[in-house]
């Protein structure tokens, strides 16, 4: 459990960085387009 618990919270922590990333290419588009 101790092992398995540092690399689950890495996991969640790319999968917020993915998710705000996927958030900031939707803005930078919006952006673009007007």
């Amino acid at each position: 459990m101790l092992q398995f618990k540092p690399i689950s919270n890495k996991f969640t922590k790319i999968n917020t960085l993915i998710e705000l990333f996927a958030l900031f290419e939707k803005m930078v588009r919006v952006m673009m387009i007007h």
